[in-house]
């Protein structure tokens, strides 16, 4: 499975594709300058937890989102991914 997510400061759009399948949610956004990597986690977990996703079938994560303009910022929020989706690229 592959979780494509378009995340900006107030709202997330997540898409994951399984085959022909496809679901859809959206969840608050995240945006590194301000929100902690724990927050990331905890407040994303929360929501795909709710619509039952299983994180062990992800196996490619595609993440675009605001202020991830250096390597810093972009390792905090793929910090949290990595935690999210242990199998995925």
């Amino acid at each position: 499975m592959k979780v494509i997510v378009d995340s900006g400061s107030t709202k997330a759009d997540w898409k994951f594709l399984s085959g022909e399948e496809e679901t859809s949610f959206h969840t608050m956004g995240f945006n590194p300058l301000y929100h902690s990597e724990d927050l990331i986690y905890d407040k994303s977990k929360e929501e795909l937890d709710k619509h039952q996703v299983d994180l062990s079938k992800v196996s490619a994560m595609y993440y675009y989102g605001t202020a991830v303009w250096d390597h810093a910022k972009a390792e905090k929020i793929a910090r949290a991914l990595r935690r999210l989706f242990p199998n995925a690229h």
